[in-house]
């Protein structure tokens, strides 16, 4: 029985092969990317606040309850510009500080991690990327889209809303 298997597993998968073989492929692709050419894009001014970036991980990304063992002082940004780098990342766990439904308004104390480490960035020339990091409920069913009733959407709406402080 378990040659018979085997003899028609390989069977199929050779007529699989014929047939796909004689099938002739039409790639899908998408079109090719056509590069700008226009050196004063909005594309090419931010690519050059965006050379050399450093990751301000292991902070803002551990669960609101737990201490990864990572702070930022303002020394780190001196630090972080006399190296010579142009940015820092700032990976964030927002869902975690997000409330409950509709709105999934954020708790004070995520903007005040976040406003310490944004103003400190800026305040030495350094640009800012802000990183929603670990939203499981939102990576792990590609399906889903945020929507701006979802927790990503309404988070990051409230965050894109939110004064800033000088």
């Amino acid at each position: 029985m378990k040659r018979v298997f085997v003899a028609w597993c390989v069977l199929s998968w050779s007529l699989v092969l014929a047939l796909g073989a004689a099938m002739e492929f039409k790639p899908q692709n998408p079109p090719a990317m056509v590069p700008l050419t226009n050196q004063n894009s909005a594309a090419h001014q931010a690519l050059k606040h965006f050379r050399r970036g450093a990751n301000l991980g292991n902070y803002l990304e551990a669960p609101k309850n737990q201490n990864w063992g990572q702070s930022y002082s303002a020394a780190d940004f001196e630090h972080i510009q006399a190296e010579g780098f142009d940015h820092v990342r700032v990976p964030v766990r927002w869902n975690d500080y997000a409330g409950p439904a509709p709105d999934f308004k954020l708790i004070d104390p995520i903007y005040v991690k976040v406003d310490f480490l944004v103003t400190n960035a800026l305040a030495r020339g350094l640009g800012v990327i802000l990183n929603i990091h670990h939203f499981d409920e939102f990576t792990t069913d590609l399906r889903r889209r945020p929507t701006s009733s979802s927790p990503y959407g309404g988070s990051w709406r409230r965050t894109m809303r939110r004064p800033r402080r000088n």
